[in-house]
């Protein structure tokens, strides 16, 4: 039955942790853990034997902060004896390589946004990496959970996070740590799979592209958006290249696996540069955008 359900034989579900700055949302974030657990979906099957748990050394802030360590719970010395991302990520290709997992034969499954827009687009920013295709399109799995409860039925949670929401929503137990990157990805999968059971449509539903409409107003934001996560969002917005597009169920086909839907163009093409720079971001703020500056953006 849950094949019926979706597309894909193979998903991916990908977390990875950063380091931060509680206090300041203006902060360089860096890759520090970068873990996937895959999910075979002919055979419902988290296959906690096929997984990929690498930490990573920072290379801007090389000394996690309290917040950071407390936060992710990830100690230094894990850290100071990992690789830089750009051997992890060589290694997680050679990960794909080993399995057979061909590009528009799996698909990344995220709680958010978060990790395949902001983290993983910032990061091969600094690092000097092309977004590959396979990041270009995932499912936003806490989007899909919204509209099941819609379908399904409201029920009152008390969770604030995410993974916590649905775990509550669904009755399952938390696995692990929160914030520990594979534990959040075996949570993740498990929400997964009672999702897929339970007769939800899970498929792409959020795509990378290199412009919206939207963008081309002027931006109204708080002034104050370092001290806080919702309205640096609208910053980091309209500072990174790609920006998110949603696409309903079902409208997702393989045609479309890596090419933009705005300029039609591939990855090779789209995305190596900002086709809507925020000229008047940059010349209205008082004070230097850190983050955008040290990966230079501007």
């Amino acid at each position: 039955m849950a094949y019926q359900h979706c597309p894909f034989d193979t998903l991916l579900i990908l977390d990875f942790e950063t380091t931060s700055d509680a206090a300041n949302q203006d902060y360089p974030c860096e890759v520090i853990q970068f873990a996937i657990v895959a999910y075979d979906v002919p055979n419902d099957k988290i296959r906690e034997d096929i997984s990929f748990n690498k930490y990573v050394k920072p290379v801007l802030n090389r000394t996690l902060t309290k917040n950071c360590v407390d936060f992710t719970g990830i100690p230094q010395r894990s850290i100071d004896t990992a690789d830089t991302f750009d051997v992890v990520y060589e290694q997680f290709q050679q990960w794909l390589i080993t399995l057979g997992l061909e590009e528009g034969k799996f698909a990344f499954v995220c709680d958010s946004r978060q990790d395949l827009w902001r983290i993983a687009q910032y990061q091969m920013k600094l690092s000097n990496i092309q977004m590959p295709a396979f990041f270009r399109q995932y499912i936003n799995l806490y989007k899909i959970f919204t509209n099941e409860m819609d379908r399904m039925g409201p029920k009152e949670l008390s969770a604030t996070t995410n993974i916590g929401k649905m775990n509550e929503y669904y009755d399952l137990p938390t696995i692990g740590r929160a914030h520990d990157a594979m534990d959040d990805c075996l949570n993740i999968a498990t929400i997964l799979q009672r999702m897929i059971n339970m007769g939800a449509k899970v498929t792409v539903n959020e795509l990378l592209t290199c412009c919206a409409s939207w963008r081309r107003q002027p931006l109204v934001y708080n002034k104050e958006w370092r001290s806080s996560f919702m309205d640096a969002g609208k910053i980091f917005e309209r500072v990174l290249p790609l920006v998110v597009t949603t696409i309903r169920a079902g409208d997702f086909r393989l045609e479309m696996y890596g090419v933009c839907r705005y300029c039609r163009k591939g990855m090779d093409v789209c995305g190596t540069s900002h086709q809507q720079t925020p000229h008047d971001l940059y010349k209205n703020e008082e004070d230097p955008i850190h983050f955008a500056k040290i990966a230079g953006y501007y």
